[in-house]
């Protein structure tokens, strides 16, 4: 995004209230990601979230645009991790799993429905699918 289209600050792409949330303007050239431990499938969303140092907090860059072209997943990956690094993976996994499933449905959301679908959230809480999956993953994780 940042190579492609330099923001004039920064923040201009961060999602408010940090950054102006402005939309990406254009195609981004093709990203290829392959994750490097267990979890939660982030290299298949349009999301970048990042630890703003100056302001301490979390935040990150929501765009469809933002996904990438191709994700390569070695399951195999995670036996080179250390043991800390795999088991905090899995732990992630058990938090977004009860985040998931814990999230306000869909339906029922406090801002209401957008005037246009390009504008709803990157995430809309909970569905009848995501429950399904969350679920399940939180099987797994006991």
């Amino acid at each position: 995004l940042y190579s492609c289209y330099p923001p004039n600050n920064f923040y201009d792409y961060v999602n408010p209230p940090l950054g102006k949330g402005l939309p990406v303007p254009g195609p981004l050239t093709p990203l290829i990601a392959i994750p490097t431990t267990a979890g939660t499938g982030s290299e298949t969303t349009g999301v970048a979230i990042f630890d703003d140092t100056p302001t301490k907090s979390k935040t990150g860059i929501a765009h469809r645009r933002l996904k990438a072209t191709l994700g390569i997943v070695d399951p195999d990956n995670i036996r080179s991790l250390t043991p800390s690094v795999a088991k905090y993976s899995g732990i992630d996994v058990l938090c977004h799993a009860m985040e998931s499933y814990t999230a306000i449905p869909y339906n029922r959301r406090p801002s209401g429905k957008p005037p246009s679908p390009i504008l709803r959230p990157a995430y809309q809480g909970s569905n009848p699918i995501s429950d399904v999956w969350s679920i399940h993953a939180l099987k797994e994780c006991t």
